[in-house]
């Protein structure tokens, strides 16, 4: 069974809510699988693959329309990483985003790790070390690679690294700087700004390079969190055909807009310990993960966003038995 038939066709599966008040769906498909981890084949990069990052087998996994396992890549495997930094790839997958129209794959991991895998080749292209654990990564151009992190010496900080030439996989080369925030975990580029989601609200960030030719960043503005009585901003993505970033907090789902640079209040959704919120190539739909044992689940959903006077729908999509998913993404 198909655990998701295209980004529209997952938003045409939901009606509005019954008299009564409970959403339906109409025939949503469910997989169950146990992954036995085979590889199946090579499909197509398209709207319809899911990318997520699997803390059991510490790998990265791409699942075609039908709920195939058709592409994982694993830092142990990867000729490009140094033998001695396998281990900190090693230690919790923290993120799995596509960039490029999915041609490329950025992850970070907890042990300080990051890496650009070229999905074609199977390999990196860069990668590089972070202190504390680190939570997402953001291409800043082609040139400048954004980790955020938490914890441990040196942690809680945004990092910016140089990865020109040679620098791309040569961790003690790369010109990196810090930024310190409070338990930063999302990040967005949108061509021009920075945004960063940490503890305390949503930082829109300007990007140079100094005089040694380092990149840097400088907080332009921020929006707190304490005046949505909320806080802990942890995924943070754009809303395709929109001018809107979601962010996903302890409390609830945000949306904010860019170009007026105000909170959405009305498009708020009530929803706790959302790990990642990815929107559709459309807009109109999300694949969610929601912790269920500590900070990791075997199952992914999609939200179908109600719009005014429609209730806001969860419906399962894929079930992994036994897997440990922190984040999963479209890959578009």
């Amino acid at each position: 069974m198909k655990f998701a038939m295209s980004a529209a066709a997952l938003a045409a599966a939901f009606v509005a809510p019954s008299a009564g008040g409970a959403a339906k769906a109409k025939d949503v498909p469910l997989l169950l699988a146990t992954d036995a981890g085979k590889v199946v084949s090579n499909a197509q990069k398209g709207a319809d693959e899911i990318v997520l990052c699997d803390q059991l087998k510490q790998t990265i996994d791409i699942y075609s329309a039908e709920g195939l396992n058709v592409w994982r890549w694993c830092a142990k495997d990867d000729p490009g990483i140094a033998g001695g930094d396998k281990g900190g790839f090693m230690n919790n997958v923290a993120e799995s985003k596509p960039f490029a129209g999915g041609s490329k794959i950025g992850m970070v991991s907890c042990g300080g790790r990051w890496a650009v895998i070229d999905r074609a080749a199977h390999k990196v292209t860069a990668w590089g070390r972070c202190n504390g654990w680190a939570h997402s990564i953001e291409m800043v151009g082609p040139d400048v690679v954004a980790v955020v992190s938490t914890g441990g010496t040196g942690g809680n900080s945004l990092f910016l690294f140089d990865i020109r030439g040679d620098m791309a996989m040569n961790p003690y080369r790369q010109k990196k700087s810090t930024l310190q925030f409070d338990s930063p975990h999302g990040l967005h580029y949108d061509g021009k700004n920075l945004w960063l989601v940490d503890t305390l609200g949503l930082h829109r960030c300007s990007i140079s390079r100094d005089a040694e030719g380092v990149p840097v960043a400088k907080v332009e503005k921020t929006w707190p969190f304490s005046e949505l009585g909320v806080t802990h901003g942890h995924d943070l993505r754009p809303v395709p055909c929109t001018n809107l970033l979601a962010m996903t907090t302890h409390e609830k789902v945000l949306f904010f807009d860019m170009k007026t640079e105000s909170w959405r209040e009305d498009m708020f959704i009530e929803r706790q310990d959302v790990k990642a919120f990815d929107p559709a190539p459309d807009g109109k739909s999300f694949l969610v993960t929601t912790a269920k044992t500590k900070w990791w689940t075997d199952s992914l959903e999609i939200c179908t966003f109600g719009g005014k006077g429609v209730k806001t729908t969860f419906a399962p999509s894929l079930v992994i038995l036994g897997a440990k998913i922190y984040k999963a993404r479209w890959v578009k």
